[in-house]
């Protein structure tokens, strides 16, 4: 893959819960069709089939059945349509998600409902646990020229600094806690913080 010929610095951002708010819509899912209540807290590891009282093949159906239901209708993470649409005059802003290929018809769709012709590209590049078609994120910004980073995954953040990338960690969230950053890596609590940092970058 060679990389991207672009007139503007490449941002790319994740997805889930850095645009798409999955916990709180898994969270009002699992209580209004299994009677369970969970909180965000609950989520020390991002993972449903982790947490789940009955075990993690149940957990597994449990998040499967969630995935197919997913629609439009489901709003997303507060300030980032704001904050893309300003990023967008300076830089290209491109779509790099741990989600597979499988789920690229739903993911799609939510995209172009909320961010109509916003992104320059959307990469599903599966994840190492179940998808033949898995790539690493922080390779394949490389490839594609990215300038910086938006995950809300501390192993994300990390690996792309690793191979030179600037990267922010996006949200306070249970599962992205560390004692501390290395330098070029820096937390971002909100959209509004997304947009503090690159306005002081000029």
């Amino acid at each position: 893959m060679t990389p991207k010929a672009a007139s503007k610095p490449i941002i790319a951002v994740d997805i889930d819960e850095v645009l798409f708010p999955m916990v709180p819509d898994l969270i009002k899912y699992v209580e209004r069709e299994h009677g369970v209540n969970l909180t965000p807290e609950d989520f020390e590891r991002y993972s449903l089939e982790d947490i789940w009282a009955n075990g993690k093949a149940q957990g597994e159906i449990v998040f499967e059945n969630y995935k197919r239901q997913v629609t439009t209708k489901v709003a997303p993470v507060e300030g980032s349509i704001t904050a893309l649409t300003k990023l967008s005059r300076k830089y290209d802003v491109i779509v790099t998600t741990s989600r597979d290929i499988k789920v690229e018809k739903v993911t799609r769709d939510w995209l172009d409902y909320h961010f109509p012709q916003l992104f320059k590209g959307v990469h599903l590049l599966g994840n190492s646990k179940d998808s033949i078609t898995w790539r690493s994120k922080a390779d394949v910004c490389q490839e594609l020229g990215v300038y910086c980073l938006v995950d809300d995954s501390l192993k994300q953040v990390l690996e792309a600094h690793a191979v030179g990338l600037q990267a922010l960690l996006f949200g306070d969230y249970p599962w992205n806690q560390v004692g501390a950053l290395p330098e070029g890596v820096t937390r971002v609590k909100d959209w509004s913080a997304v947009l503090e940092f690159f306005n002081a970058k000029g």
